[in-house]
């Protein structure tokens, strides 16, 4: 950098450091946009005193501008890159500045409480709000503050690194996941042989590697602890993210396993790939994956013997015979507001699709009373198969569904849906508990926790009435939500606030008077206006 451009640089520095912190972050993010705006330009104006600035005359000119251009902007890359991962240490820092700050206040505020019956752990949900503003998981901004303090204390210099950019924070985080065990000297010791050396390049994956390698050669390798692999190991499926009829499925398990699993996989692959050429020729490519894929399959079912038992819940649009499709059965039983058995679980018997809710072969519900039976007198109704979606595994073909439905044994709950407003046609428990019908529709409906940015999927959540039940507040799908442990004692502790519609939206408001609208099923939570939050739930 010439004399000039660092006076002019120094300059600069000296008149934001003179500026309160929360204008010179504010500087620092107009610069970061107005930087941006330069660089998403088809051309870049250099500016009138650079060189590169002077119009070619001729091709070798016009080279030679190129040429400088573009080792210019390699330059401006890297420093872009520096920038980068300087505010992403920053964001750490700031966010365990937060942390301890709310700590500070929560420990303040209980001593002022002698008798408050509430308890929390002062700083238990210190990440909450942070988390809403910045549309994460409240893990995540958890995980940012407590990063920004371990590597702060336990690698001082890596952390001075990743303030100047020199690193990424990630590679902090790995670091000390694979130092933690040793002692604070030792600690100090490795972190200086790999400051010092080049372990630090490269992605997190790389720099694991040279440091376990390292600490082999130290012999302070990381003791095997057979309970904490034991803990790892399992079988967990979900939905792809770019493929909705995709479905991810991750097997955890013994080294020894995966090989003699992957041995068997890849010969039953081999096998296939040469069925398939010898019955098609050239004429279909037959992709090494799907071949595996099919291996893979090919094993686990051809080798196991069972019942096929599926319980599903599937989505079907029931209309009486004469009316128009798409419009809205009337309920048998429907004075009571009770559909038939609702929800109730029916097995096929080799039909050519699912039952009707709640419906035997006589298309009289399953347990229905002597009244809903003669409201089930009504002409019979059909049903319509559509593609099924699973929350965690995606979407399966109404066909699929149909051969499961044709399979004896084959279970399906059924749950009966108002199609306009996705809300449950039956009547509010006056139990504490939901029941196992409400319970399942509120998981399809929410599918993970609803607090803003939460993803905690439904299952490991708490049926939370939205207007407490001491207060009057029913057991119904039209008052619970899903609220992972964490959030449920954030909403009874931690000083938020929430309200929630007929059609399952809910309307959050944060202790800092932040509001957020979360819509069941959407993992989006959208920072509104105090207006608009009272609209929605006017």
């Amino acid at each position: 950098m010439e004399t000039t451009q660092r006076d002019a640089v120094a300059e600069v520095l000296a008149a934001v450091r003179a500026l309160p912190l929360e204008a010179r972050v504010e500087a620092w993010h107009a610069m970061g946009v107005e930087l941006f705006e330069v660089a998403a330009r088809s051309t870049i104006d250099w500016g009138e005193s650079s060189a590169l600035a002077v119009d070619a005359v001729t091709v070798d000119e016009e080279l030679a501008q190129l040429d400088a251009e573009r080792r210019a902007l390699e330059e401006l890359t890297v420093t872009a890159a520096y920038v980068s991962r300087s505010a992403d240490a920053t964001m750490h820092a700031f966010a365990a500045a937060h942390a301890r700050v709310v700590t500070r206040h929560d420990v303040l505020e209980v001593d002022q409480w002698e008798s408050d019956p509430r308890q929390f752990v002062p700083g238990e949900f210190a990440a909450d709000d942070l988390a809403a503003r910045l549309g994460v998981r409240v893990g995540t901004a958890e995980a940012w503050a407590e990063a920004g303090d371990a590597v702060r204390a336990s690698l001082p210099r890596m952390f001075v690194m990743a303030g100047a950019g020199e690193m990424r924070m990630t590679t902090c985080e790995t670091v000390l996941r694979e130092l933690e065990h040793l002692e604070p000297a030792e600690r100090e010791s490795v972190e200086g042989m790999l400051v010092s050396g080049r372990a630090l390049l490269g992605g997190s994956a790389a720099v694991k590697r040279r440091v376990r390698r390292l600490l082999a050669s130290l012999g302070l390798s990381t003791p095997a602890d057979e309970d904490a692999s034991e803990a790892l190991v399992e079988v967990s499926f979900r939905e792809h993210p770019d493929q909705p009829r995709l479905t991810q499925m991750t097997v955890v398990m013994d080294a020894d396993q995966a090989w003699q699993v992957q041995a068997a996989i890849d010969a039953r692959a081999r096998q296939l790939a040469q069925e398939h050429e010898r019955l098609h020729g050239g004429a279909t490519r037959y992709r090494m994956n799907r071949a595996r894929v099919d291996a893979f399959v090919d094993l686990l079912l051809g080798s196991v013997r069972f019942d096929p038992i599926v319980r599903l819940t599937v989505p079907v649009r029931c209309f009486e015979d004469g009316v128009t499709p798409g419009t809205t059965m009337p309920f048998a039983g429907q004075g009571s507001g009770m559909p038939v058995s609702f929800g109730a679980v029916v097995r096929s018997q080799g039909c050519a699709a699912p039952l009707g809710a709640g419906q035997n072969g006589d298309g009289v519900g399953v347990g229905a009373s002597a009244g809903q039976r003669r409201a089930a007198t009504a002409p019979r109704s059909t049903t319509r198969v559509a593609d099924l979606h699973v929350p965690g595994v995606g979407v399966v073909s109404a066909a699929c569904v149909e051969r499961l439905a044709s399979t004896v044994g084959a279970a399906f709950t059924v749950a009966l849906v108002d199609e306009k407003r996705g809300v449950t046609r039956w009547t509010s428990r006056f139990t504490y508990r939901p029941s196992i019908t409400t319970r399942r529709f509120v998981e399809q409906r929410d599918e993970h926790c609803r607090f803003p940015g939460c993803m905690r999927p439904g299952e490991f959540c708490d049926a939370d009435h939205v207007v407490p039940y001491a207060d009057g507040g029913a057991t119904s799908a039209a008052n619970l939500q899903l609220l992972c442990r964490h959030h449920h004692r954030a909403k009874t502790f931690g000083g938020w606030a929430v309200a929630m519609r007929t059609d399952g939206v809910c309307v959050w408001n944060s202790p800092t008077g932040a509001w957020y609208r979360t819509d069941p099923a959407d993992p989006t939570a959208y920072e509104i206006t105090s207006r608009e939050g009272y609209a929605l739930i006017a």
